[in-house]
């Protein structure tokens, strides 16, 4: 237990402001002393964050609960705490295999899945898996659209242009009479136009990866964010992904989906949306050492949506443009169709999609077993929820039990009261909603936290005020919805983007420790410039961050305090990638365009409907879940010790405001005022792998002098490639029995153009990672600096080769670093082709040209007498 309460005490209390240092992480003196240990740990963990990307198929309810540590970064440039317990940990030689408790505390959305221990907690034993978000269609059902093909055709802006984009739009279940003659111009095959994109936790590390190349055996491979790390892919005429495995840098391997002794499968799914599979849980872990890991699991059906406490998810209402009808050379007749306007009476009820999910039940070692004790909550759930982890020897004695207590069921959430290790308990509380009299007016804010509003409840149509100004066409011109009185009495307003004092209902408030001691978490909303109004007002809202953390070790101790203010000069606010607010803006309302075509002898007649879907709760897009993409590129953190001031450090991060981005190349533009509608933003270059990194550091005293500050230099290693998409989806759709006319007559004269019918985007995939290759280190003495510059270089693999320190004391330090594959010789070669390739084998150091230290890992090279494992021999020196 000392352990656990020594981790939990430093994590509480210090964001590693060195995890974005991917390869080497210089040390930063904290003003609490001794947590170079902790920085190391921490610098695992921030390895693992990118950034969310759009969702079309999401991943299960239970693997994106795991990714928000991938794509959510737990670390201070978000505003986000490291809280962790450590509960046992699992050792085979050269592998730990931690079971911890972590809590993420980004915020607890209105409508969030619960996971299968409390709101915002996870068992990170039952995360490890590959899991994908489906982009377009499924990569192994489709095969990818060819891009020479798609460029030679963009300029026709012809029916069979909008075929091509048809076949990617569109499956054999999806398309209409008039987008399947379009496609059946010349035939086209349902094509995919994007990369599917994977994600996958292994003990330790995680990463992204694409899979490239996927209609060609002999040349289909993974390109990853981490590309030493070996994805496999079952060799198959045809893309199968019931059967991968990973085989880490120390020679690992991580069994998928499939194992590899039994050949039974399990993946995790749409229950019935889709016959496609989003996820495959780790199977089996194989050891160059020949030892195994097993993982057991349960398969249950959950949703990410709530639905057992809100069964009225949501209420949406139509608006319908004034509609006109023209001839086919676009000259306008007189007859026309007055705006109109549905208002459902009641809320309709929205169940979220079920996912055949699978559970941890168990791992087992040829030591012990560890068990995953699940049981029914309450009468809306399956026996899915942890009660219990218990770990026995392999002959079944128990040696340790962890049990998790819960609030009473019918609360808005589950909340984890209390865990019990063997004696020592575990107390937690939580925050509640500022004014709990009033759970009748609650609701969501754009982003999906909990806002309450007394103009707000079951019995009131709201939108957010951001849509007042939407024009509407009407027979007497364009208006703004918020002046047709007939959709303004049936309406409430509200703001949905300002949430200054509910972003925090539900989120964890203090740990109460067995010692008597406790740590309390104090939070604030989130600040960011709106960068699309020229004032630039500053919004408070989209999500929480953490403001303040006090923490004491028992009943006696003083509190440590650490304060966190954010922004430039501390002005508390930073801005928001542009695309990113775009986005979730507009997942609340939708437009379908029809054309109703009518024979009118060899011609036609057209009439022209435009209708606007809102919705108050629901979005109509799939990435509702996105979060708030808010980075601060500057934390200052201020630490007390009682009501002592102990000094302050200030991080500076690089942070990326140029994230690119664009509209369709064809936004269903046109000639006739009423119809004119740009399209939504969307992501056009996409980094995989880059994130915030740190660009400096200063560290000042009590009294408020600098006595340490630190520069960074980074390069962006994009070696591996740029790979590019096309997102099409039809928006617009032909009715009437003159669709064959229009087709046959259709072309760039008409009053609406072809590309009415489908949004087309297209996008590049850029593969890369951040490498430090230079820090300057300056230490203030006695009215002295000293400073230390450090230039860092890297092999073809990335990992560090040279490091060169020189000061201003005349130091001049070189250390050289060889790996397996800078030797030919056995059993290095082996090493390597095993992909046990992380290993330093050879260290030298230098000062101003004199060897001061050597040291060098000799492995056995008998294969015979190790059975032909790669064993350690010695360590000379």
């Amino acid at each position: 237990m000392k352990k656990i309460l020594l981790i939990i005490s430093i994590l509480f209390h210090l964001l590693d402001i060195m995890g974005q240092m991917p390869v080497m992480n210089p040390y930063i003196p904290s003003i609490i002393s001794d947590t170079s240990q902790i920085i190391s740990i921490q610098s695992e963990l921030s390895e693992i964050y990118t950034p969310e990307l759009p969702q079309i198929i999401p991943a299960s309810p239970q693997s994106k609960m795991f990714e928000k540590y991938i794509n959510h970064e737990v670390t201070e440039y978000n505003g986000l705490p490291v809280i962790e317990i450590p509960l046992y940990e699992i050792e085979i030689k050269g592998l730990k295999i931690p079971i911890s408790l972590s809590y993420h505390a980004g915020g607890i959305k209105y409508l969030q899945y619960d996971g299968d221990v409390a709101a915002g907690w996870s068992v990170n034993a039952g995360g490890y898996r590959i899991s994908r978000t489906i982009k377009g269609k499924a990569d192994e059902a489709y095969p990818r659209y060819n891009e020479d093909e798609y460029n030679s055709k963009s300029p026709e802006k012809s029916t069979t242009y909008f075929g091509y984009l048809a076949s990617i739009a569109h499956d054999e279940n999806s398309i209409d009479e008039y987008m399947s003659a379009c496609k059946n111009t010349y035939n086209y095959p349902y094509l995919d136009g994007e990369y599917d994109h994977f994600s996958y936790m292994i003990p330790g590390k995680s990463g992204q990866f694409l899979i490239v190349d996927r209609d060609n055996r002999s040349t289909r491979k993974v390109v990853g964010t981490n590309p030493y790390d070996q994805i496999i892919l079952a060799n198959t005429a045809n893309l199968y992904l019931d059967d991968m495995y990973i085989v880490d840098t120390d020679g690992f391997t991580y069994y998928m989906g499939k194992h590899p002794v039994t050949s039974d499968i399990l993946s995790e799914g749409p229950h019935a949306a889709s016959p496609y599979r989003t996820g495959w849980p780790l199977r089996q872990i194989k050891s160059p050492y020949n030892e195994t890991v097993e993982f057991e699991y349960v398969k249950h059906n959950v949703s990410h949506d709530r639905t057992d406490v809100f069964s009225d998810d949501y209420n949406t209402f139509q608006v319908t443009h004034a509609t006109i009808t023209s001839d086919d050379q676009g000259a306008l007749w007189n007859t026309a169709a007055p705006e109109s306007y549905s208002f459902p009476p009641t809320f309709e009820k929205s169940y979220g999609n079920l996912y055949e999910t699978c559970f941890i039940s168990e791992i087992r070692t040829n030591k012990e077993i560890i068990e995953f004790v699940r049981y029914r909550y309450d009468m809306y759930s399956t026996d899915y929820v942890l009660r219990y982890i218990i770990i026995k020897t392999i002959s079944g004695e128990e040696r340790k039990r962890i049990s998790f207590s819960y609030n009473p069921p019918g609360a808005d959430h589950r909340l984890l009261e209390s865990i019990t290790i063997d004696n020592q308990v575990y107390n937690f509380t939580y925050y509640e909603l500022p004014d709990n009299g009033q759970s009748q007016y609650l609701y969501s804010d754009i982003w999906g936290y909990y806002k309450v509003s007394s103009q707000v409840n079951s019995q009131l149509n709201y939108l957010d005020e951001r849509y007042k100004n939407d024009e509407i066409g009407t027979l007497s011109g364009s208006k703004k919805l918020k002046d047709l009185s007939h959709w303004q009495s049936q309406m409430v307003w509200v703001n949905r983007e300002s949430n200054d004092n509910t972003s925090h209902a539900f989120s964890l408030k203090t740990i109460f420790y067995p010692t008597g001691g406790y740590t309390e978490y104090i939070y604030e909303p989130n600040q960011y410039e709106d960068w699309s109004k020229p004032e630039r007002p500053v919004i408070i809202g989209a999500g929480q961050r953490i403001k303040k953390i006090i923490s004491k070790t028992d009943n006696a101790s003083k509190p440590i305090t650490t304060v966190f203010k954010y922004g430039e000069n501390e002005c508390g606010y930073s801005y928001m990638n542009q695309l990113n607010r775009s986005k979730i803006h507009h997942n609340y309302v939708k437009e379908h365009h029809t054309i109703n075509v009518e024979t009118v002898g060899i011609a036609y007649h057209q009439r022209i409907t435009t209708t606007a879907n809102y919705s108050s709760r629901k979005s109509f897009e799939s990435d509702l879940n996105a979060e708030p993409g808010i980075v601060y590129s500057q934390v200052a953190k201020y630490q007390y010790d009682g009501n002592e001031h102990l000094g302050k450090t200030v991080s500076y991060y690089n942070v990326d405001s140029g994230l690119p981005y664009g509209t369709s190349q064809y936004s269903c533009g046109s000639n006739n005022s009423h119809f004119n509608h740009s399209d939504r933003d969307y992501v056009s270059t996409y980094y995989m792998g880059k994130k915030a990194f740190m660009d400096s550091t200063k560290v000042y005293d009590r009294t408020n002098n600098l006595i340490q500050k630190e520069l960074y230099k980074h390069s962006w290693n994009s070696s591996s490639g740029t790979f590019n998409g096309v997102r099409a989806s039809q928006i617009g759709s032909i009715v009437g029995s003159g669709w064959s006319l229009y087709f046959i007559h259709n072309d760039l004269n008409s009053i609406l153009h072809a590309d009415l019918f489908v949004s087309m985007r297209t996008w590049t995939n850029i593969k890369g990672v951040a490498l430090l290759t230079n820090k300057i280190t300056t230490t203030y003495e006695g009215g002295k600096a000293i400073t230390t510059v450090q230039t860092n270089h890297y092999n073809s693999k990335n990992q560090l080769s040279q490091m060169f320190q020189t000061n201003s004391t005349g130091a001049n330090i070189i250390k050289t670093y060889k790996y397996p594959f800078d030797f030919n010789i056995y059993p290095y070669t082996e090493m390597v082709s095993k992909n046990m390739i992380s290993t330093v084998i050879e260290q030298t150091t230098k000062n101003n040209n004199k060897v001061i230290g050597w040291k060098k890992n000799h492995y056995f090279q008998d294969a015979i007498k190790t059975n032909n494992l790669i064993l350690p021999q010695k360590v000379e020196t």
